[in-house]
């Protein structure tokens, strides 16, 4: 085989090329062919696998994905334009001037905040098509050096097609969704007309959504108006509203504010003069003042409201706040302007809370399960742990089982469940109690213990079934007490105590009567569906127990009331002393108030001092609105009847009976006066009609014994009987001891100095000259000598005793 090589001999300054052919031995051309065959093998491997496959796969993956964006659809109904918004009307059907002005339009919104979101949320923005290669990439490239998903990478029109279209979840399909409609909704809309629409949804902490509200929250301004600070502010708190709210955490929010305004200078927004100008401003958060009196009612005193009027009208038509606000829909709620002026009334009342602490007010009508008034705050709907406001619906299970009722005895004394060992506030016990006094009372160790009897799995139905949503996790003793995972629903607790009040029959709470549009009526809650709950006598009897709780127990503030009302406090302590929630949930047989304060930081009020209080301002502003200009003193009256006890029997209970055996127990005509007590009970489950401690005196059990010193006599007495110690010796028969009946006052509090026996020993000296002396014990009723008991016991005495 021949090969064709070029020698290069350099003469001089020439170079001479020969071109030589040579002969290659068979041998030697195999061996040199093999490696060079392989290399060629590698090389061609290495560039398929490392350039041309990717290119390729990069390639189909661009077509189609070019293909699968082509064929997305923006649904122009989910953005916010508002075109056709909603009409309000309140109870009366008079038509509201409340509009929600959340939306933005393009002339509306000022450089400033322009500025401050592009320059932090995305500074492509106007360049990119929907979404930025260049963020992508280095959001990957962060990520693999992370290790897991650490950097997000979506454009302002992503972040629009997520709020408005997408769900949030963390998928592959569910980015490459939101990247095809991003860049559609590019080829639909100017940029400006994205940007305004990001800027009406994104969410400012507060239950504030949109740059226009968040404007007036925080600063009381127009958007149009913001300064530089106050914008970069604003795109701030974006990235975390719970830690750079201004008003909640000024420092970080400065912090992070400062940050947005050198983004804003680094990308040419702002000159350096402006920039230092802003960063040194202070961070003011001016807007809602809560504690500024009200004389009328302004949108942000009606806010909340309308925003669960929104959300109950958007998830029963099954519809979005955008398509709500683009359909044209009236709107006819149960706002009552004069309800709601006095819940602003009380919750900007600084004399009735403590400083820093957030405060909420709901009122609702029973009758027709509407929400009259809500006003918070917060701004938004709270889940808070309810404490002892949760007790009512744990004893209407219990007495609904026939496990309890109101006269049933149980110890009130520590208890110990495994891990759980809850304790009464100031760990002060009662002893033997009732049922009815323990709801008085709110002990916790009877409400766990009435748990127990009735089993948590039970229990855990019945707060179901009042309409509280709970989780599995909360299945546990401490339910009992209102301890649950996330916290309880305020509207929901107040629906809860509106089910009481409404004899045990559920009619969930709403905000909205009817819906139309295009004069059809699309949606109503005029025909709610009734679900009885318990029985009407259980919930009347609760109302009985709670409307004890405000003559004489821990709801005390609202006794002065020029009507009967029911109620239950609750207070949750936060494990340093301090309170971090405190309740009033009260009703009477038309309307029902729920009042809560709460800090995160803690309270110095141990109790409920301050929302009972406060409730009682509520109940008497309704009362006195009531009065005016009342022609119709019938429909008045109605509203303030005395709590409903008409499917409950009046019964004399023998108290001293009950508590010995441990069940309700008739009195009958040999019970003395101090030991009868009245109270209501179910027809199905009256009081027993025997059993009574004062029908009959069981056997008596006299002790008497000899010895030097004399005889020593003792026995057991029965604190309801009288007794005589009588001998009978040589002399004669005489009473040598007398002991009284005790007249405890047990109608009034229960507690742990109620004994029911006691031990009683003495020793007698008698005269024998060695005959035998008889001891009589006689035990008797005073008020009828005719029902006794004896025990009579000999005693042979030595005759050398003196």
């Amino acid at each position: 085989m021949f090969s064709i090589r070029l020698l290069y001999i350099k003469n001089g300054e020439k170079t001479i090329i020969i071109l030589m052919k040579t002969r290659n031995s068979e041998k030697n051309s195999q061996t040199s062919k093999k490696p060079a065959s392989k290399k060629r093998k590698i090389l061609l491997g290495i560039l398929l696998s490392s350039v041309i496959l990717p290119i390729l796969a990069v390639c189909l993956f661009l077509v189609g994905f070019s293909i699968y964006s082509s064929r997305q659809r923006v649904d122009s109904s989910l953005l916010p334009t508002a075109t056709a918004a909603p009409t309000f009307y309140d109870i009366n059907g008079n038509k509201l001037s409340y509009i929600e002005d959340g939306f933005l339009t393009q002339d509306e919104i000022c450089d400033n905040l322009r500025f401050a979101f592009v320059a932090t949320e995305d500074k492509r923005f106007y360049s990119h098509k929907g979404y930025d290669i260049v963020r992508i990439g280095g959001a990957i490239l962060k990520d693999i050096k992370a290790g897991k998903a650490v950097e997000g990478a979506s454009t302002i029109t992503q972040q629009l097609v997520k709020n408005t279209h997408l769900t949030h979840d963390r998928t592959v399909s569910r980015k490459l969704k939101e990247i095809a409609l991003a860049s559609q909704l590019e080829k639909e809309y100017s940029k400006e007309e994205i940007l305004s629409m990001y800027l009406s949804v994104i969410y400012f902490g507060n239950g504030i959504y949109g740059a226009k509200q968040a404007a007036k929250y925080y600063f009381g301004k127009d958007v149009k108006d913001l300064t530089v600070a106050e914008s970069a502010t604003l795109a701030a708190i974006v990235k975390n509203p719970s830690k750079y709210s201004p008003n909640k955490n000024k420092d970080a929010a400065c912090e992070r504010r400062n940050l947005i305004i050198d983004l804003m200078r680094e990308q040419n927004y702002i000159p350096e003069s402006v920039a230092k100008s802003a960063k040194s401003s202070p961070v003011v958060c001016q807007g809602l003042d809560a504690n500024s009196a009200q004389k009328g009612l302004s949108d942000k005193d009606c806010k909340l409201y309308f925003d669960n009027v929104i959300q109950e009208v958007c998830a029963s038509l099954d519809i979005t706040k955008y398509q709500l606000f683009n359909g044209g829909y009236k709107i006819y709620t149960n706002f009552d302007g004069e309800s709601q002026k006095i819940a602003v009334k009380q919750i900007n009342n600084s004399a009735l809370h403590e400083e820093n602490t957030d405060r909420a007010i709901i009122i609702a009508d029973n009758s027709s399960g509407s929400v009259l008034a809500y006003a918070s705050t917060l701004g938004y709907n709270a889940k808070r742990q309810v404490g002892s406001t949760i007790k009512p619906i744990l004893y209407s299970a219990a007495i609904d089982r026939q496990i309890i009722n109101l006269m049933t005895p149980i110890n009130d004394e520590p208890v110990d469940f495994g891990e759980y060992s809850p304790s009464n506030f100031g760990d002060k016990y009662y002893g033997l109690t009732t049922v009815k006094e323990a709801i008085k009372k709110s002990m916790n160790s009877v409400a766990v213990k009435t748990c127990d009897y009735l089993g948590i799995d039970e229990y855990f139905d019945y707060v179901k079934r009042f309409g509280i949503s709970v989780g599995d996790d909360d299945k546990n003793y401490a339910l009992a007490l209102g301890a649950t995972t996330d916290g309880i629903n305020m509207i929901e607790l107040a629906s809860a105590y509106s089910t009481l009040a409404c004899n045990g029959q559920k009619k969930p709470l709403t905000f909205v009567r009817f819906v139309t549009q295009n004069d059809e009526k699309v949606f109503s809650n005029e025909n709610k569906t009734i679900e009885q709950v318990v029985k009407s006598s259980t919930a009347q009897q609760i109302g009985v127990a709670l409307k004890e709780t405000v003559k004489s127990g821990t709801a005390k503030s609202l006794s002065t009331l020029p009507f009967e009302v029911a109620a239950k406090t609750g207070t949750v302590e936060r494990g340093d002393g301090q309170n971090s929630d405190a309740w009033c949930a009260s009703f009477n047989n038309r309307y029902s108030v729920l009042v809560w304060h709460g800090s995160d930081s803690g309270m110095r009020e141990k109790g409920g001092g301050y929302p009972t209080k406060q409730a009682k301002e509520v109940w008497q502003n309704i009362y006195e609105n009531s009065m005016r200009g009342v022609e119709d003193t019938q429909d008045l009256s109605s509203r303030f009847l005395p709590i409903d006890a008409s499917d409950l029997y009046l019964c004399e209970v023998d108290l001293y009976s009950t508590l010995k055996r441990q069940k309700p127990i008739l009195a009958t005509k040999n019970v003395p006066l101090e030991y009868r007590y009245k109270e209501y009970f179910a027809l199905d489950d009256l009081p027993l009609a025997e059993g009574s401690y004062f029908d009959e005196i069981g056997e008596q059990n006299l002790t008497a014994e000899y010895s030097r010193k004399g005889v020593n006599i003792s026995f057991v007495k029965e604190s309801a009987y009288s007794y005589d110690v009588v001998r009978t010796d040589l002399f004669g028969s005489r009473v040598i001891k007398h002991f009284d009946s005790e007249t405890l006052d047990l109608k009034g509090d229960f507690n742990n100095t109620y004994k029911s026996q006691t031990e009683v020993s003495f020793t007698d000296r008698p005269i024998s000259f060695g005959l035998p002396v008889t001891y009589t014990l006689v035990a008797y009723i005073d008020d009828n000598l005719d029902i006794k008991n004896t025990s009579t016991k000999v005693v042979f005495v030595d005759v050398n005793f003196r």
